[in-house]
């Protein structure tokens, strides 16, 4: 059977055999989720020098049997530890998880697998070869998201893969807060430091950005920004619809006199009071966060 070297993304188009092309690595871990695998990938990186080789790919590349079985036999049966998190069940992947299943059993790999929903799925836990405790732990991760639950998860990880390294359990995600993790001007970028009394600008973006570790965008604003004198100051919230963040909106934004409001937010923020955006009297301007790579906006006329 013919294996292609990259998936013909059409939209009727049903599964077909596709050679991922990965090498091994110590760590596999598999999701429906890009959100999943954007977030492992950015903690990965950010301790990369005390992690070992992490793989990740999208279930939805890995529909055929045949790509299953190549992916299972080149990288799966190689790997130190298997994290499989499936999205509606042991339906959606019935043959991959299958395949895996049998395959860490036969090779004392340990492999756990995970529910993509809100809440745990005893019958998938059960086709991984870790105890239910660690497949509960790791799922927490998941859920509860975000830079640093991604990399304790990594570092648990590592650790169930044979090397120890410290690590905390999972922990909740404010609804709201202020980012710590852009942490000044990037050298390329910016030839001088903040000077101390510069003006406040406000970048104002999603939660779920935060989980998702999707932060990228958010760091390139507090660059651009500081590089024009501003002091970016990055700020999330799970909605400025709800009341306990836009209060605390208001008041960050007050607290810190912003000059300035970038919002990223996508929808209107307006309310019988006003948006809490415009707190400081500040002038709001809407940034777009594209959900399309840059040149197809380049080369639409919608973009």
């Amino acid at each position: 059977m013919h294996l292609l070297a990259a998936r013909q993304d059409e939209l009727d188009a049903g599964p077909q055999a596709e050679d991922l092309g990965q090498t091994p690595a110590d760590l596999v871990m598999l999701s429906f989720s890009d959100s999943d695998l954007t977030a492992l990938a950015a903690a990965w990186r950010a301790g990369r020098e005390r992690l070992p080789g992490l793989r990740l790919a999208n279930l939805n590349r890995l529909g055929h049997p045949l790509s299953v079985d190549l992916y299972a036999d080149t990288v799966v049966a190689k790997a130190k530890l298997v994290v499989l998190r499936l999205l509606g069940g042991s339906g959606y992947w019935r043959y991959g998880l299958d395949r895996l299943s049998a395959l860490c059993r036969e090779r004392g790999i340990p492999l756990a697998v995970l529910s993509g929903e809100a809440q745990p799925d005893p019958n998938l836990t059960a086709y991984g070869t870790v105890p239910p405790a660690t497949a509960d732990r790791l799922w927490r991760y998941f859920t509860e998201g975000g830079p640093a639950n991604m990399g304790h998860l990594l570092a648990c990880a590592t650790t169930l893969a044979g090397t120890p390294l410290p690590h905390e359990d999972p922990a909740p995600v404010p609804r709201f807060g202020a980012y710590d993790g852009w942490t000044g001007p990037a050298a390329a970028r910016v030839a001088a430091p903040i000077a101390a009394g510069a003006p406040v600008a406000a970048i104002v973006f999603y939660r779920s950005h935060l989980l998702a570790g999707d932060l990228a965008p958010v760091h390139a604003l507090c660059d651009a920004l500081a590089a024009r004198g501003l002091a970016p100051r990055p700020l999330f919230v799970a909605s400025l619809k709800e009341p306990d963040c836009a209060a605390w909106m208001r008041a960050s934004l007050t607290a810190q006199n912003a000059a300035i409001v970038v919002n990223t937010t996508a929808f209107s923020a307006a309310r019988e009071d006003g948006s809490p955006l415009e707190a400081n009297g500040s002038p709001v301007l809407q940034a777009i966060l594209a959900t399309t790579p840059k040149a197809g906006w380049q080369a639409s006329s919608r973009g």
